[in-house]
């Protein structure tokens, strides 16, 4: 420690101590010098219950602000729910995902929309949220109303247009959010990314809105590709023989995704990543593309260790990257 360091008073007690503190004090002060012991055993009792009653009136105030936040149904003032916590890949990069059970999402690949419970992979860019008139962006949440479980924003639950009708739990049923007396499943408008309702047999579907506005409920990642890249084959090379890789990307999105992969490898002696090839590909929503990269090697890339697939970084979400160990062997 620095000599010339001021030393830090130590922490004073908090007010409720002192207040404690003082009060037994004055109240056993009474007991011994009180001409009336009676009295003053009765005054002690009465200063401990006053005390029992403030600490309690403290705790209940600390609790009742919890549940205020949680019935907003916003992440940012934590949603009330157990989780599932989950290993996910955003954009190349391993993170650990933990969603509340009842948040909202869509599922990605079929456009369904379903409750945090049904889905064991998702990210925040997944989740159902809504902004509305002079009211701020908060999540849909499956929150309690009037006795029953209903998709709610801001508190209040969301519904059919042109009717009362809100969107509930199914009963065991996938997807599990579905509407309350048609028992249809919720699902984002692949032409326009609004939240609708459409029978299995209809053509279009019926909008849901939010009943203070009775505004249209959109998906924000909507214009977004949401790419997945698998290597699935890479032979085995000698120097001065072609290293051949195939590939499989796949688009989960609800936008056709057009880019140029790249293939790039690692060198192991050098410590540094090269660009060795690249493919055209254009690829419509929920489709995927098989493509193969066919490089020449030379001497000295037994060296190379590592290869490495990006379909596309600059997305905010999605697993576009892939990589794997390779072995080249050393020519004789």
């Amino acid at each position: 420690m620095n000599a010339n360091q001021p030393t830090k008073p130590p922490a004073r007690p908090s007010g409720v101590t002192t207040m404690f503190a003082n009060v037994w004090s004055r109240s056993i002060r009474s007991c011994r010098v009180s001409e009336r012991p009676k009295h003053a055993l009765v005054g002690l009792i009465a200063s401990l219950a006053v005390i029992g009653a403030i600490l309690g009136a403290g705790i209940g105030v600390g609790a009742a602000g919890a549940v205020s936040d949680a019935s907003t149904g916003s992440i940012e003032q934590g949603v009330v729910g157990t989780s599932n916590e989950t290993e996910v890949t955003l954009a190349g990069t391993a993170t650990t995902s933990s969603h509340p059970d009842n948040i909202v999402v869509v599922r990605l690949g079929d456009g369904l929309v379903v409750s945090g419970k049904s889905v064991n992979e998702t990210s925040d860019q997944t989740f159902l949220r809504h902004e509305s008139g002079n009211i701020r962006e908060e999540n849909l949440v499956v929150s309690g109303w009037r006795g029953q479980d209903v998709v709610q924003y801001n508190g209040e639950p969301i519904e059919v247009r042109d009717s009362e009708e809100h969107i509930v739990y199914s009963d065991g049923e996938s997807p599990d959010l579905i509407t309350e007396d048609s028992s249809t499943p919720i699902e984002i408008n692949p032409n326009t990314g609004t939240l609708q309702t459409r029978a299995a047999e209809a053509t279009e579907g019926i909008p849901i809105v939010d009943a203070q506005n009775g505004e249209e409920i959109t998906y924000r990642n909507f214009g977004e590709p949401v790419l997945e890249s698998e290597i699935t084959n890479i032979n085995d090379p000698a120097e001065g023989e072609n290293l051949i890789v195939n590939a499989t990307i796949s688009n989960d999105g609800f936008q056709y995704f057009t880019g140029t992969p790249t293939l790039s490898w690692y060198d192991g002696d050098s410590g540094e990543w090269s660009d060795v090839g690249e493919n055209y590909v254009v690829i419509d929503p929920d489709e995927e593309e098989e493509i193969s990269f066919e490089i020449g090697t030379e001497e000295g890339d037994s060296s190379v260790t590592e290869i490495r697939l990006d379909a596309d970084d600059s997305r905010e979400f999605g697993d576009s990257r892939d990589s794997q160990d390779i072995e080249i062997e050393a020519a004789e």
